[in-house]
């Protein structure tokens, strides 16, 4: 804590009444020469207690320095240089109001867009209570943090629930609305560097759609009869694997399923689109949204617009899975047949966490939220235990928490850090 004016005048009043006490007691020249020798001793605590406080609030004006410097290169992309500078002066501020006595004296703010770099510095000083008896008259000091976006790119899935409780107290909105902004915030980094960031978008009830365009390919198998898209699962264990497409992945015709999935695209209009067209139906299998996630992210079929994993190291591109649900798994695949109209919930958690552990040997992070009032407690253990840390978990329990996970889930993707 900081010694103020009056805790400073106590401490050297005890301090003199001690000697003072001293002194009578042993009187004579000695308690001359003794008070003498104490002056010095008495300013040098006073200097201390000075300094003592400038180093208390270096400490405090560091960490609101640093603060406001990676909330501000959160919006790099987002504000102009007037906007950025004044969120950093403000954040700096509102950290230091119960600070008395401290004057920040100038704040000097460099922004440089084509590195998506962002430098702050405070230059401030504090009254010296003790020292202007020696010539200091104030403590002055500079505070510096800069950050600078990594240049690591981005391939990301969003997998997201699009099962009837959906419907349920706007939550549907709510997740296109957080969704939105989070391809918004993602691909406004590719204006300071091209190819920076591509977005694909998984929505899942108790089955997927990969799009009616493929039913023709060697990797499916769709039987006669109008098809919207929509898939079951192989036999385990190539329902949790994307390999080994001679054992084709089995179209179904007679279930229905969400919007199909959305490559991975760096066209912001087609991904809003696709939000935009949710339309929640259906039950939960959280498998299926998981595996299909990781097979969208794929350089081979399926899919095949993600980089190669050589690619991806060379060019330095990080793949990740942001999975969304609003409940548990309330079907599960059938033991006989390509369809998920069995309810062993067991089964179904047992290949959720088993979908996790494959996306992650793969070299993904996996982020994952549980969103609204009614998720159980287990399936935010499993959620969880899904994501790649502990801290890559979010429990959203109403709309503005989802938009501060989504909006999170973007920073940690675009790894701000503090460089000094």
């Amino acid at each position: 804590m900081f010694f103020n004016r009056d805790s400073k005048k106590n401490i050297l009043s005890g301090l003199a009444a001690r000697l003072g006490a001293y002194r009578a007691d042993i009187g004579g020249n000695f308690a001359l020469t003794f008070a003498i020798c104490t002056i010095p001793i008495a300013l040098s605590a006073g200097i201390a207690l000075d300094y003592s406080d400038a180093y208390m609030f270096r400490e405090r004006l560091q960490n609101a320095v640093d603060a406001a410097t990676l909330a501000a290169g959160r919006d790099i992309t987002k504000l102009n240089d007037d906007e950025l500078r004044g969120l950093a002066i403000d954040f700096i501020k509102s950290n230091l109001e119960d600070v008395d006595l401290v004057k920040v004296n100038n704040y000097a703010i460099d922004i440089d867009r084509k590195k998506l770099a962002l430098t702050v510095v405070a230059d401030a000083s504090m009254p010296a209570h003790f020292g202007p008896i020696v010539g200091i008259k104030t403590l002055d000091y500079k505070i510096k943090a800069s950050i600078q976006a990594s240049s690591t790119g981005i391939e990301a899935m969003l997998v997201l629930d699009n099962t009837g409780s959906m419907k349920n107290g706007g939550k549907i909105n709510s997740l296109k609305k957080a969704s939105s902004a989070f391809v918004e915030d993602m691909l406004a980094l590719n204006e300071m560097r091209p190819d920076l960031v591509r977005i694909g978008i998984v929505p899942f009830a108790d089955y997927v759609n990969v799009g009616t365009g493929y039913q023709n390919a060697s990797w499916i198998s769709v039987p006669s009869g109008p098809w919207k898209g929509c898939v079951g699962s192989r036999d385990n264990p190539l329902n949790l694997r994307d390999s080994d497409y001679s054992a084709s992945v089995p179209g179904l015709v007679d279930v229905d399923c969400p919007s199909a999935i959305t490559p991975l695209t760096e066209d912001e209009n087609l991904l809003k689109q696709q939000i935009s067209s949710f339309d929640p139906k259906g039950y939960t299998y959280i498998p299926a949204g998981i595996m299909w996630g990781l097979r969208a992210l794929s350089s081979k079929a399926p899919f095949t617009e993600g980089l190669t994993k050589a690619k991806a190291e060379e060019k330095r591109v990080q793949k990740a899975i942001v999975l969304m649900t609003d409940g548990e798994n309330t079907v599960s695949k059938d033991a006989n047949s390509a369809y998920h109209n069995d309810h062993n919930a067991t089964q179904a958690n047992t290949w959720t966490a088993a979908a996790c552990n494959e996306v992650k040997s793969q070299d993904v992070i996996v982020y994952t939220m549980t969103f609204g009032s009614g998720v159980p407690a287990a399936t935010k253990a499993l959620m969880k235990s899904c994501a790649s840390d502990p801290s890559y978990y979010f429990d959203a329990a109403n709309g503005d928490n989802l938009e501060a996970a989504f909006a999170d889930i973007a920073a940690s993707l675009s790894k701000l850090h503090l460089t000094q």
